[in-house]
């Protein structure tokens, strides 16, 4: 669909954007918030609002660096699941990456994460990561190059983890 930046649609205005808000902020793949956030200004802005109050939020079978991840991460405030699972389309969370987002108030309160298939995360990242994700339940580092150092450091800061 072509769209100028300033045209709005007219169904935009038949939703409050508090609604349009809540609605948004129920979806779990960052591909599906992205595609929203593309309809209209008033849309983007509803989309922006969600992903700082998203629960669940997937970057699995998406094209994303440690930038992308680590910006959207960094404004979740509510976060508690989150899936950065390698895919074959190109993804590339590094060390880097985890440690950014090592640094966002959300981490403390994450249940689950995901970094499954992702060959570039080593010991470094992770211990930076998990040192400061004590709530975690699930925590899933299969296809990564981790050494027991980070399976220490799992056991000594994860004690929910089942």
């Amino acid at each position: 669909i072509g769209m100028e930046d300033d045209e709005e649609r007219p169904y935009d205005h038949h939703l409050p954007l508090h609604l349009l808000h809540s609605i948004l902020a129920s979806l779990a793949c960052f591909r599906d918030l992205a595609r929203a956030s593309c309809v209209s200004r008033t849309w983007r802005q509803a989309a922006m609002e969600s992903a700082a109050s998203m629960e669940k939020l997937s970057f699995s079978g998406l094209k994303f660096d440690d930038d992308s991840v680590a910006k959207i991460v960094l404004r979740a405030h509510n976060l508690r699941e989150l899936d950065v699972s390698a895919s074959r389309r190109g993804c590339r969370l590094t060390d880097e990456g985890l440690k950014r987002m090592s640094e966002a108030k959300c981490v403390a309160h994450l249940t689950s994460i995901s970094i499954w298939g992702s060959s570039d995360i080593s010991d470094e990242g992770v211990v930076q990561m998990v040192s400061r994700a004590g709530s975690l339940q699930h925590l899933n580092l299969g296809g990564t190059s981790v050494s027991d150092i980070s399976l220490f450091v799992v056991a000594d800061s994860c004690p929910h983890l089942k």
